[in-house]
């Protein structure tokens, strides 16, 4: 037997270590950021976002909070972004809107499937279950564009939008 270290053996460690940055960053932030990180990760998995206008994030953001808090501002939660930004969970990138202004996209460096389970084991979990749901209903619409019933696929397509 070989005590030989594989590359195998340094890309789990790698994870290992990037893993537990993240529950650290993830684990000590406040309440209010730990649901900017879940509404990221939700357009990470959810909706397969890979980058996240800040209109977009506050928009999931507010959706999360407003069951039990009353949400940020906008101006704070970008300032939370920026702080995420930071610590090296998120990347930034400014884009043009054209004669409407600039914007931020986020997106995160670290896999979703490794944040996800800091922000809240509970949330992941339902996170993962609107996905299959989601993808259970684009599969559907998809028949239906093939059999050439396009009112019953924007009827699902609005469906996913509720996602």
């Amino acid at each position: 037997m070989s005590n030989a270290i594989k590359t195998d053996d340094v890309d789990k460690a790698l994870n290992l270590i990037q893993k537990d940055r993240v529950d650290e960053i993830v684990s000590n932030a406040s309440y209010h950021m730990r649901c900017v990180v879940g509404a990221i990760v939700s357009l990470a998995i959810i909706h397969e976002e890979s980058w996240a206008a800040t209109s977009r994030i506050f928009r999931k953001y507010t959706d999360i909070v407003s069951k039990n808090h009353t949400p940020l501002k906008y101006r704070r939660v970008s300032d939370l972004l920026v702080k995420l930004e930071n610590t090296g969970i998120l990347v930034s990138r400014a884009y043009s809107h054209g004669r409407n202004g600039y914007g931020k996209e986020y997106k995160l460096k670290v896999d979703p499937g490794l944040v996800g389970p800091s922000v809240d084991e509970k949330y992941y979990a339902s996170l993962l279950e609107q996905k299959q749901r989601a993808d259970g209903i684009k599969e559907y619409q998809k028949l239906m564009k093939s059999q050439g019933r396009h009112n019953l696929a924007n009827l699902y397509s609005k469906l996913l939008k509720d996602f």
